[in-house]
């Protein structure tokens, strides 16, 4: 039984009896309010675990920017009409 049924039914028999509903909507309301925020603390916490910090640790994550890598990567070797298969080409990377 999820929060929602169990509020419900609680209302469902509290009115039944001539209670006034509008105390315990209001009750419900702030108890859905306390909850939202006590899950934003917990996940504030925990998505502080994976921030990320700058590696020379000179710059606050704030502060810093992430790039790409930069790098050159080698021309490809030419191709050849004499295949050999697969042992051949492997040999040829290595």
């Amino acid at each position: 039984m999820d929060l929602n049924t169990l509020f419900a039914l609680i209302r469902a028999d509290l009115a039944s009896d001539g209670h006034d509903m509008r105390s315990f909507a209001t009750a419900c309301l702030k108890v859905e309010q306390h909850l939202a925020a006590v899950y934003g603390v917990r996940a504030h916490d925990l998505a502080q675990q994976f921030q990320l910090t700058p590696a020379d640790d000179s710059m606050s994550a704030e502060q810093a920017y992430y790039r790409l890598p930069a790098g050159v990567v080698p021309p490809p070797l030419p191709a050849e009409a004499e295949g050999g298969g697969l042992v051949a080409a492997r040999a040829r990377a290595f």
